[in-house]
């Protein structure tokens, strides 16, 4: 079994760091725009989990590589059962 690289292991971080990231200017925006404190953690929150989920789902619904593939049909080769 290979070991994933060290790109494919913090592409999770990166992920939710962009998602702290967009929800941070989202509540720049409510706290520039209301002036309230609390309204703008609560945007914050929110929009934080509605992009990490977004992003979670455009992840899931991106279409693997030929390498990928491979790796793949490799993974289930390995998984499969062996006769007696």
């Amino acid at each position: 079994m290979s070991v994933p690289s060290r790109r494919d292991r913090l592409r999770p971080v990166e992920l939710i760091l962009l998602a702290g990231v967009l929800s941070i200017v989202g509540g720049l925006v409510v706290l520039m725009v209301s002036r309230d404190l609390k309204f703008m953690f609560i945007i914050i929150g929110i929009s934080f989990v509605v992009i990490l989920v977004l992003m979670a789902t455009f992840v899931l619904l991106a279409k693997p590589n030929k390498t990928e593939l491979a790796d793949i049909e490799e993974l289930s080769a390995e998984d499969q059962p062996k006769g007696h």
